[in-house]
């Protein structure tokens, strides 16, 4: 009956009668059979129009949209589930602003309804539209919306965050459901959102909503071919910091105004990287091996920039490098830390530890392989001291911070391997009787020759685990050979006897 009603009338608010009190039904039907019908007509008229076909507009689809969300509080939980099945069948853009600003209402049970609800309209848009479409629908409330406090300050930023991050959450459970083909198109459209509109926090938010599913191989690689492409359209020609010349995988520098714009603009790619979990760097290593640079190569190029880049975008290049996988990264980066340190360049030298204490957080003693000249942890501990050594007597600033850089790279290097150490190796048959072979599952484990910790003496015999091994266990017994000697020797008056009192 609601689409043959009399036009819209005065007295109802610009919505039909009919359709008036059904909406009315909606919220205030005495019973829970006609409040689920109210919503269940409301949801039969949208669904029966035919394509393209506008049954409700205006004014009354924003009475639609009221009414839905009046039975989100319904205290029955079947009028809460009807309710979040009408909005899947009102268009999108109509729907989901308001919903995401319930996420911030008082009453947890209509917070969960709205979220369930918002999260089920993107599905039916999605089916009908497609999920890029959806996406864009996503993007348009959350920036007009809720968390689009770019412009804030002080406590209304505070909140815009808090409804930015309660908003984002509708999308983890919009993007379960999306198919392999869905999550590739969904990640290039974020990163394509990303890069065009840099410095928009609610972009870096959303990005990072998904990232555990757009983050997933194949659909990473997406990302990370938008990002190749950002830095090879980066200004042709213009020298500008961080700029890639052509045909070369170094950057060019230049005296730019270090200006927020410029600063947003350079940060881009890398807050989009950012988000990225390491099985995605994984997957970019194995699936472009033939691309050239590689994003770990220009990350580190950036890194180094020095003068010629902003500080903030050199930092995150340096940990973002840290993140790749170790063959893609360790060799190069243990080449120029050794070089930078011969030439006496200490920024390019904090850079390459910046950037191994990253890598050593992510990859554990993985980020230091055994077998590399230049990168294992016998070589790094050598470029370390170097710096200690050399560096020594000098107090300037550069000095000082450079010596913490080196302490902090060798003190990340030292629990690496003791966290190594403290795994059992898989293909150790502990009691000899072939029940312990390694079935494949096992995590890598054991020191790595050259390691800071020896794993038995010059007999061939273990180490004690006591303070004389450096390698403390409390609970281990030290041996007799390996009891530390008192500390501090007491002498009884001037005959030099000791009476070895620690």
């Amino acid at each position: 009956l609601v689409p043959t009603d009399p036009a819209p009338a005065v007295g109802f608010g610009g919505t039909r009668p009919g359709l008036a009190r059904v909406l009315r039904t909606c919220q205030h039907g005495r019973t829970e059979d006609a409040r689920v019908g109210a919503l269940a007509v409301i949801r039969d008229v949208l669904e029966t129009a035919a394509p393209g076909d506008d049954v409700v507009a205006g004014s009354e689809a924003a009475a639609i949209t009221a009414a839905s969300l009046g039975a989100l509080r319904d205290p029955e939980l079947v009028v809460r589930k009807a309710a979040a099945a009408t909005f899947s069948a009102l268009r999108i853009g109509d729907v989901l602003p308001r919903l995401l600003r319930a996420l911030s209402a008082k009453d947890g049970r209509e917070r969960a309804a709205a979220r369930e609800s918002a999260a089920g309209a993107m599905r039916a848009f999605t089916e009908t539209r497609g999920a890029r479409a959806a996406l864009d629908a996503f993007i348009a409330a959350v920036r007009h919306g809720p968390g689009d406090g770019d412009d804030a300050g002080g406590d209304a930023r505070g909140a815009d965050d808090a409804e930015g991050s309660r908003a984002t959450s509708v999308l983890r459970g919009w993007s379960v459901s999306l198919t392999e083909d869905q999550a590739r198109e969904v990640a290039a459209g974020i990163a394509a959102a990303t890069l065009r509109n840099p410095g928009v926090t609610a972009l870096v938010r959303v990005a990072s909503a998904l990232a555990p599913r757009v983050g997933e191989p194949p659909a990473c690689r997406e990302t990370f071919a938008a990002v190749r492409g950002a830095w090879s359209a980066s200004r042709p020609g213009t020298s500008r910091p961080g700029t890639l010349r052509p045909g070369t995988s170094s950057y060019e520098s230049s005296e730019t105004s270090a200006n927020a714009e410029d600063v947003f603009e350079r940060l881009a790619p890398l807050l989009l990287l950012r988000t990225l979990p390491l099985e995605a760097w994984d997957d970019d290593h194995l699936y472009s091996v033939d691309e050239s640079p590689s994003v770990p190569d220009v990350l580190l190029d950036i890194a180094l920039a020095g003068a010629g880049e902003h500080d903030e975008v050199r930092r995150v290049a340096a940990e973002l490098h840290g993140r790749a996988h170790p063959d893609a990264s360790s060799e190069s980066r243990g080449r120029r830390l050794a070089e930078a340190v011969v030439d006496g360049r200490l920024g390019r030298a904090r850079a390459c530890m910046f950037s191994l204490c990253s890598s050593l957080a992510f990859r554990g003693i993985d980020a230091c392989p055994s077998h590399s000249s230049t990168a294992s942890p016998a070589a790094t501990r050598a470029v370390c001291a170097r710096v200690l050594g050399d560096l020594g007597l000098d107090d300037s600033d550069e000095s000082t911070k450079t010596r913490m850089g080196a302490t902090e790279t060798l003190a990340s290097l030292v629990r690496a391997e003791l966290e190594d150490a403290d795994v059992d190796r898989p293909e150790d048959d502990t009691d000899g009787d072939g029940d312990d072979l390694p079935t494949g599952d096992e995590p890598r484990g054991g020191r790595s020759e050259g390691g800071l910790l020896e794993p038995a003496d010059a007999a061939g015999s273990p180490l004690t685990k006591s303070l004389a091994n450096i390698y403390v266990d409390p609970l281990a017994a030290p041996l007799p050979a390996a009891r530390r000697e008192p500390l501090i020797r007491v002498l009884d008056d001037n005959d030099g006897t000791e009476n070895g009192t620690e």
